[in-house]
């Protein structure tokens, strides 16, 4: 096994080379996954594996026996990732739209889980 360092929009490795690309937090804070991922799929074998465990709809702020607290913080949270969309144009709730993006990127098999 072995791991390389690179930009992810030119990944410095030959088409087909990995058995399997991997990120974690990485999608939600570029501006271009979609490119990303096409990145990953092109040096990733054919056969081999895309992989992407990124954030989704936040349920850290439920409190079950706090409704009151739980609405709040889920509109905090809302008006947060709506502000880093707007003025940095990046998709902190990309968890939910990874098959898509996978679909887009060319890739086929796709599976996801919550």
């Amino acid at each position: 096994m072995s791991y390389e360092l690179g930009d992810v929009y030119k990944i410095p490795l030959e088409d087909g080379y990995a058995d399997l690309t991997c990120c974690r937090t990485l999608l939600m804070h570029l501006t271009e996954p979609l490119k990303a991922v096409k990145e990953m799929a092109r040096v990733t074998r054919t056969g081999g594996s895309v992989v992407a465990l990124e954030g989704g709809k936040m349920g850290a702020f439920y409190d079950p026996n706090d409704e009151e607290y739980s609405m709040l913080a889920e509109r905090a949270y809302e008006t947060w990732v709506n502000g880093i969309r707007k003025l940095e144009g990046k998709e902190f709730k990309i968890g939910e739209k990874l098959p898509g993006i996978f679909q887009k990127a060319g890739l086929s098999g796709i599976k996801a889980e919550v």
